[in-house]
């Protein structure tokens, strides 16, 4: 009798040890799971501030984009102004074509003689300049205009074909195409315009 409940008591002690054993075994496996769920996170994470990393890239490119806008937009329209004489101010014509030298600037274009190759007639950005006396009222007989400057600054303005030569006029400088024809903005031709009074002139014709 002895000797078998020695053996039932050795029995019982074995399949406690082989749940022991097992239950260690189980957890050790959902210590290894949880480790990796927290790997899996963790990288989750870096991947979301790379995105937002890239978000800021993204708003670096609309910064250019603006930039380049901005850049696209300026000086692309063709201007003309008189500096001298200036509006309002008294003249002295001179030799005898009683002629007034009009100083003036201009902004993107460029100066070319009339028909030069070089410059397509389509082209707002260069050409030449018409001088203008009066509207047509200095206009000497068969010209469309009172004088043509190519070479740039300063014009001529010519007051010896004037009715009279002393007296207020209103002088006007006008970009035009290598064709002859107005350069215009907006459906207005590029111009820019003063009133000078001047003396009785140096020439001839025209005087008093």
């Amino acid at each position: 009798m002895w000797i078998l409940r020695s053996q039932a008591v050795l029995a019982l002690g074995a399949a406690g040890a082989f749940a022991v054993a097992m239950t260690s075994g189980s957890v050790a496996c959902s210590s290894s799971s949880s480790t990796g769920g927290g790997s899996g996170s963790s990288s989750g994470g870096s991947s979301g501030s790379s995105s937002g990393g890239a978000d800021s890239g993204s708003s670096s490119g609309g910064s250019s984009g603006s930039s380049s806008g901005s850049s696209g937009e300026a000086g692309t329209e063709p201007s003309i102004t008189i500096t001298s004489p200036t509006n309002g101010s008294t003249v002295a014509p001179m030799g005898a074509m009683d002629t007034v030298d009009v100083a003036f600037m201009v902004t993107s274009f460029s100066f070319f003689a009339p028909g030069a190759s070089g410059c397509a007639a389509t082209s707002d950005n260069c050409g030449h300049v018409h001088v203008l006396v009066d509207g047509t009222a200095c206009t000497p007989m068969g010209s469309p205009y009172d004088n043509a400057d190519t070479t740039g600054s300063p014009a001529t303005a010519i007051l010896s074909t004037c009715p009279t030569v002393s007296g207020n006029h209103k002088i006007t400088l006008e970009l035009h195409h290598t064709d002859h024809s107005p350069i215009q903005v907006g459906g207005m031709t590029v111009q820019d315009s003063v009133m000078v009074t001047a003396g009785s002139g140096g020439g001839d014709a025209g005087s008093d």
